[in-house]
């Protein structure tokens, strides 16, 4: 069976091995290992080479080469220094592709300097990274770092279109963001950024959410940014209520200990002509003020005994997810009886402490799952410290006889 072509990818020991099985008398003579050689040299690889020339070795064949087929030899060598690239060097150039726009991208050119390389990246790439950068994260910072990286390889990217800054602005609308910067970078190249192209209730939730979000944030930021939010709202069609900002920002729980937020939000709401108190907001209804459906509430006061003492229970919250989650305090009222107050709605156990007219001796955090017939209690008041753990479980166990008390 004479073979006049064979690759170096195909096991010669295998066919030789199959041929014995199938009794064929397989013939490799050294004109079929010297057209393998030859076909080879095309690949441009010495290791390739190299791997076939010792297997030919041990069949004691010895391959012809001459002045052409060594030429050849040394072609590919020469190419093969001349591109060879370190490991560490591929991973620092696909590293600089992939950071484009921060510090990391400065840190891997210097590092393949340090190895005597000079990592260049496409123009391309760096329009990708400018595009992506204007589209997900509006960061004006951003690009201007990605121009200056651009500027020191020589390339000088274009401005972008009006359809891409303006499918980035409602990007970050989409996200609940608006970038005041992408909209002066916009109009210094002409391009209008009309947010009125959302609906008006979400243009309302929008400006009303980044306006609670700066004073969470960003306690200390100056009325004139405030205002600038409130005088695009305004242009949009939209009157920010300030008075409904400061009365969610004392219901949320997720704001943390946010006093100077809500002295800002406050002082916002005066200036806005709001007549509204700290009083008047803890005191109120926050579930009807939302118009929660009953079904979505629990709403619990429970008198229970524990060793004899009088404690009163009280649970107040919305359930969403088939879970009410919030703080609660455990303190005495003005006649010196127990209570443990779960109030969800409000965001600080000092607010509970107001509300209730406690004099409370710790606080924490209770979560409650009536899907799953559970309730967590964990965490502590940074006001107050942590409540009386086992004391707080034995309230819990008796008001709620079916559930299983977890602590996180």
């Amino acid at each position: 069976m004479p073979l006049r072509f064979l690759h170096i990818e195909d096991n010669i020991d295998a066919l030789k091995m199959r041929a014995k099985i199938d009794r064929i008398k397989l013939v490799v003579d050294k004109n079929i290992y010297q057209d393998i050689y030859e076909a080879l040299l095309e690949k441009k690889s010495i290791q390739t080479l190299t791997v076939f020339e010792n297997y030919v070795k041990k069949e004691n064949i010895e391959l012809d080469k001459d002045d052409d087929i060594n030429k050849k030899i040394e072609e590919i060598k020469k190419e093969e220094i001349n591109n060879k690239i370190d490991p560490s060097l591929e991973f620092l150039k696909n590293k600089c592709e992939n950071s484009i726009g921060t510090g990391t991208y400065d840190t891997a050119k210097a590092q393949a300097k340090e190895k005597g390389f000079e990592i260049q990246v496409d123009a391309s790439v760096f329009e990708q990274a400018f595009n992506t950068s204007l589209l997900f994260r509006q960061s004006i910072k951003s690009l201007k770092y990605i121009e200056e990286q651009a500027g020191a390889e020589g390339i000088r990217l274009g401005e972008p279109d009006e359809s891409l800054l303006k499918k980035a602005y409602k990007q970050g609308l989409a996200s609940g963001n608006i970038s005041f910067d992408l909209v002066d970078y916009a109009t210094e190249r002409g391009v209008e950024l009309d947010i009125k192209d959302a609906e008006y209730n979400i243009r309302k939730e929008l400006f009303e959410n980044i306006y609670l979000r700066k004073c969470i944030d960003d306690g200390s930021a100056s009325n004139s940014e405030f205002n600038r939010i409130s005088e695009l709202a305004k242009k949009s069609d939209v009157e920010i209520d300030t008075e409904k900002i400061y009365i969610d920002l004392i219901h949320n729980t997720g704001a943390g200990h946010a006093d100077m937020a809500r002295g800002k939000s406050f002082e916002l709401a005066k200036e806005h002509g709001s007549k509204i108190t700290y009083a008047d907001v803890i005191k109120m209804n926050y579930l009807d003020y939302l118009n929660i459906p009953k079904d979505e509430r629990i709403e619990t006061e429970k008198n229970i005994d524990i060793n004899g003492e009088k404690v009163r229970l009280l649970i107040i919250g919305q359930i969403k997810d088939a879970i009410c989650k919030g703080k609660f305090v455990l303190g005495e009222d003005n006649k010196a009886e127990k209570n443990l107050v779960f109030d969800a709605t409000l965001g600080e156990h000092n607010d509970m402490a107001q509300k209730y007219n406690l004099k409370v001796s710790g606080g924490g955090w209770l979560s409650l799952d009536q899907a799953n017939k559970t309730i967590k209690i964990f965490g502590t008041s940074q006001k107050f410290g942590q409540a009386p753990r086992e004391y707080c479980k034995q309230i819990i166990k008796e008001a709620f006889p079916d559930y299983v008390l977890e602590e996180a």
